[in-house]
C-alpha cells in the first residue's frame, strides 16, 4: 500500500486544525502499518505551468510516479481526475456551503463550490462526527452508502502540564480561554460581550488564542497566536474555564485538547461540540448570552464542579485516540480499493 495524503494544510497552513489532522493521521498510519509507504503531497514551491495546475495535471502526474494506490484528500478536495489511484475525500463540516453567510475567506468560497465535484469523484468520503455525515448525506444524494465517520483526538502534547512561577503563562488572577479563529460562527462576540460585564465584578482575565488579527479589544484581553502546542498545552491546563461558544462545528478540536489538558470546558449544546463533550462539559445554547454568563460564574465559583468537570473531560478525552482514527480511516481505505459501497 502507497497512501499519498494532501500536504496542503501542513505546508500552507499549519497552525490550523485541518493541518493537524494531517499531521497526525499520517503519523497514527504509518504507526499502525509500518509496512506501508505514507507520504503527504503538495504543490511545490516553484511549482512550473503544469505542476501549478495541481488538482488537474501535476497531483494526478504526481500520483502516477509514486505508484499511489491510494490518494487522501485531507481538506475537501481530491484530483480532477486520476486514472491512477482512487480518491478518499474528508469532509470536516460544511461551513464552505455557507461561507458568505458567515463572512468566511475568499478561499471558503472557492471549496464550497468544488465541494460537490469532489463528493461525487471520491470513491468514499470521511465526516469526523455522525452530525457532518447527517448533514452530508441530506445534502449530496451521490454520498449514499459511501461516506462513514472517523472521530478524531487529541495529539500527545496535550496533558494536563504544571503550572510554575517560572511560567511565562502564569497570570495574577483567573483566566478563561477560548482558542480558535475569528469566524463569526466561531461566535467570538458573544463571549466578548460577556466577559465585559464579568470583569467588572471580579479580577479576570479572557486570553484568545486566534481570534482575528487587530481585533479591537478591552482591557484584560489578550491576544496570542503562533502559539506552540507546548504553550497551548499550558494555557489550557491553568486555565480557569475553557470556552469555545461556536455556532456551528464538525468535530471541535479545541474542545478535545482542553478537556485532555483538565481545563473545565464550557461549549454548545447544538453542535457536534456538545456531542463531543457529552457530560464532561456545561453546555449553553449558541445565542443565549445569559446561559453562557451563568455557566462561566458557576465554574469560577464552585471549585467542587470545576474539579468534577475536569476529571470528567480527561477521561472523555481519553476515550478518543488517533490509533483509533488510523484504524477506522484504513477500513475505508480497504472499502475504496475494493469498491464498496454499504
Amino acid at each position: 500500500m502507497n497512501i499519498a495524503l494532501d500536504g496542503t494544510p501542513v505546508s500552507d497552513a499549519p497552525h490550523t486544525g485541518i493541518a493537524r489532522y494531517t499531521e497526525q493521521l499520517a503519523a497514527a498510519l504509518a504507526a499502525l502499518h509500518p509496512e506501508a509507504r505514507i507520504t503527504l503531497e503538495s504543490r511545490p514551491r516553484n511549482a512550473g505551468i503544469l505542476e501549478g495546475r495541481w488538482w488537474s495535471i501535476g497531483l494526478p502526474r504526481r500520483l502516477h510516479e509514486i505508484e499511489a494506490t491510494l490518494f487522501h484528500g485531507t481538506d475537501f478536495a481530491v484530483p480532477f481526475m486520476s486514472r491512477s489511484a482512487p480518491s478518499v475525500v474528508t469532509v470536516h463540516d460544511l461551513s464552505p456551503m455557507r461561507a458568505r453567510e458567515w463572512d468566511m475567506p475568499a478561499t471558503a468560497h472557492g471549496v464550497g463550490r468544488r465541494l460537490p465535484g469532489a463528493i461525487r469523484r471520491a470513491a468514499a468520503v470521511i465526516t469526523p462526527s455522525e452530525r457532518v455525515k447527517a448533514e452530508v448525506l441530506e445534502r449530496f444524494r451521490m454520498a449514499q452508502g459511501k461516506t462513514f465517520v472517523t472521530p478524531l483526538a487529541a495529539a500527545a502534547t496535550f496533558y494536563p502540564r504544571p503550572v510554575t512561577s517560572a511560567s511565562e503563562y502564569v497570570l495574577a488572577s483567573d483566566y478563561v480561554l477560548y482558542v480558535g479563529s475569528g469566524q463569526r460562527r466561531k461566535n467570538l462576540d458573544l463571549l466578548l460581550r460577556v466577559f465585559g460585564r464579568m470583569r467588572s465584578r471580579r479580577a479576570l482575565r479572557l486570553i484568545l488564542v486566534g481570534g482575528e488579527p487587530q481585533m479591537a479589544l478591552q482591557s484584560e484581553v489578550t491576544q496570542m497566536a503562533g502559539v506552540s502546542d507546548e504553550h497551548l498545552a499550558q494555557l489550557y491546563s491553568g486555565a480557569a474555564a475553557f470556552v469555545y461558544p461556536s455556532l456551528y462545528e464538525g468535530f471541535g478540536l479545541p474542545v478535545l485538547e482542553a478537556m485532555a489538558c483538565g481545563a473545565p470546558v464550557i461549549t454548545t449544546r447544538e453542535t457536534a461540540c456538545g456531542d463531543l463533550a457529552g457530560d464532561a462539559a456545561l453546555l449553553v445554547g449558541g445565542e443565549n448570552e445569559q446561559q453562557l454568563e451563568q455557566a462561566l460564574t458557576t465554574v469560577l465559583e464552585r471549585p467542587a464542579l470545576a474539579a468534577e468537570l475536569r476529571e470528567k473531560g480527561m477521561a472523555r478525552a481519553r476515550s478518543f485516540t488517533w490509533q483509533r482514527t488510523a484504524e477506522l480511516t484504513w477500513h475505508v481505505y480497504e472499502l475504496a480499493l475494493q469498491g464498496a459501497r454499504l
